[in-house]
């Protein structure tokens, strides 16, 4: 270790190590005409030892180090956008500014968008080559029904060609399709995973909106935005014969809540891809049930403490504690698509909370705003 003055490490009453922060001083400071500085490399705190301000203690610990060592004026470090925990951390509780945003970060957004447009792209285009008119006239659908879907696999392959073509107008490289698999084995089980796919959608890029402050980049994610938010109401509506929106907002996700569920289709990728800024929590499976229900949850997740079930509609949450035998109570008043997750915050959604999930779960209601379960 180069700067072992300037990086530290927390341990439990053990001796285990429970949480550290690594930091260097930039050593070409003066060729480039810059004062001494220091740069934190990474830092990082066990999930069970999270919020009792051991990141604080540790960065403050590392920033004294710096200025009383190598006498160093200022430190820098990144961040994600998309990490709010760690931004409150940096910028709240230490006084850090943001000095500007790095032109990688915009580049993995696009990747990550373009991983997206490669699923939608791949489930239809697999998906129309299996279903032809007449299996969708036999299973009960109008003959227009599939025409549209090949205007909505024509929209995908654009989205996917936009973004391929802005990354190497950048100069990046851009992902390659990946290896899927999809779960429908039938006309109606087809529509029904297009319909999540698109609220999905929706929802990745309504999150990534409050993340991109470049207009241009913006502009078309709103696009894009609002051609996925129609193709989800089609489906739902005139297709499914169900509601064609759901509360007054939709609910923004974030990068690693949308790959969650989207990873839940890819069997491989390129080795020669390029890495995505992303992370797929534990599978969460839901049963279909109504309000006020009862159902068990399954996940592949050991967590300690109590654990939660927060229902994600709209820009509002609703929290309700998880039994012991995994087992919750639906809470009423919730309509349209809504996202679940397992976290170990009752009143908090995050990254660091996060055990499980999420899982799209729909509440189908009709024109009177009555719950309809088929």
């Amino acid at each position: 270790m180069t700067w072992p003055q300037i990086s530290f490490v927390a341990e439990d009453h053990k001796g285990r190590i429970v949480g550290y922060v690594l930091a260097k001083i930039e050593e070409d400071s003066e060729e480039k005409g810059e004062p001494v500085h220091g740069h934190v490399n990474s830092i990082s705190v066990l999930r069970s030892y999270r919020r009792l301000g051991l990141a604080k203690k540790l960065m403050l610990l590392s920033q004294e180090a710096m200025a009383s060592v190598y006498k160093a004026e200022f430190v820098s470090l990144h961040v994600r956008k998309s990490n709010k925990a760690a931004i409150g951390l940096y910028r709240d509780t230490l006084g850090f500014e943001v000095a500007k945003v790095e032109k990688k970060y915009y580049i993995e957004i696009l990747n990550f968008a373009l991983t997206l447009e490669h699923l939608e792209d791949a489930f239809y285009h697999q998906g129309l080559e299996k279903y032809r008119q007449q299996d969708f006239i036999d299973a009960g659908h109008a003959e227009w029904t599939r025409g549209r879907y090949e205007q909505i696999a024509a929209h995908e392959r654009t989205h996917g060609e936009f973004i391929s073509s802005a990354l190497t107008a950048a100069g990046a490289r851009a992902v390659e399709p990946c290896e899927y698999e999809f779960p429908d084995y039938d006309v109606d089980s087809f529509i029904d995973v297009s319909f999540a796919l698109e609220s999905v959608g929706t929802s990745a890029y309504n999150g990534a909106a409050a993340f991109i402050s470049n207009k241009a980049y913006l502009t078309v994610a709103a696009s894009i935005l609002g051609v996925e938010a129609r193709q989800a109401a089609w489906i739902n509506s005139a297709v499914r014969k169900s509601n064609g929106w759901n509360t007054a907002f939709e609910t923004p996700l974030d990068m690693n809540q949308v790959y969650t569920m989207a990873s839940q289709f890819i069997k491989s990728c390129p080795s020669s891809n390029p890495p995505l800024p992303v992370k797929a929590f534990p599978k969460l499976v839901i049963p279909i049930a109504g309000e006020g229900q009862r159902v068990k949850l399954s996940f592949d997740a050991q967590c300690q403490g109590r654990l939660f079930v927060a229902f994600l509609s709209g820009t509002g949450t609703v929290f309700v504690e998880l039994d012991e035998d995994r087992q919750v109570r639906f809470p009423t008043g919730l309509i349209g698509v809504v996202f679940v997750i397992i976290t170990s915050d009752g009143g908090k959604v995050s990254d660091e909370t996060t055990v499980a999930g999420p899982a799209m779960v729909h509440f189908p209601f009709d024109s009177y705003g009555t719950l309809s379960y088929w």
